[in-house]
């Protein structure tokens, strides 16, 4: 016969489990708000088409194009400085 019952060890398991659980469910959910709050930001947009800058949103950005970033903007993508 077993000192410890078997059950008993799941208890601890599954405490960790859950708990780890509902911390990624918040962060996912938190995550999720955060992107959207930077996608509806502003930024520039090179048209090449009028050969101008356009207002649009950061989602709205495609590999390639051409954003004018204005002096301590946030940049929340990878972009390559062309000049400063």
């Amino acid at each position: 016969m077993n000192a410890v019952d078997p059950i008993l060890g799941l208890i601890p398991i599954g405490f960790v489990l859950i708990t780890t659980i509902i911390k990624d469910a918040i962060d996912e959910v938190n995550r999720f708000f955060n992107d959207i709050e930077v996608n509806s930001r502003h930024v520039f947009i090179f048209n090449e088409k009028i050969g101008q800058y356009e207002d649009k949103m950061w989602k709205d950005i495609k590999p390639g194009d051409v954003i004018l970033l204005l002096e301590h903007e946030i940049v929340p993508a990878d972009v390559v400085l062309l000049a400063s």
